[in-house]
């Protein structure tokens, strides 16, 4: 199973920000962050709504067994599903983002 931190931690990177830019974004220290993201702590309700509010994610993907991640507020997608939701593989989505990551180092390089 995986653990809420390691989700928000993935969901975290994917977004590019730093510990200290997402404890900025929830008023919470870093350490709270990183304890969390270590699963050292436990994920309360609330920090769940926020997490959720943040990452634009159905706050309950946190306490799922599922690698699915539900998206909220996706438009004008063709996937879309009960109350403008997608749901997306983590490991896929993980992969995607490996691979444009790759693809702009290529591009970034190929241009200098």
């Amino acid at each position: 199973m995986v653990h809420a931190g390691q989700k928000i931690k993935f969901l975290r990177e994917s977004k590019g920000w730093s510990r200290e830019q997402l404890a900025d974004k929830i008023h919470k220290s870093v350490e709270t962050i990183a304890k969390t993201e270590q699963c050292k702590r436990a994920l309360t309700m609330d920090e769940a709504e926020l997490f959720g509010e943040i990452f634009e994610v159905d706050p309950s993907y946190f306490f799922k067994k599922s690698n699915g991640i539900v998206f909220k507020n996706i438009k004008n997608s063709p996937a879309v599903g009960f109350h403008n939701t997608v749901s997306v593989d983590q490991n896929l989505l993980s992969s995607v983002i490996k691979t444009l990551d790759k693809m702009a180092e290529f591009l970034t390089k190929k241009s200098t």
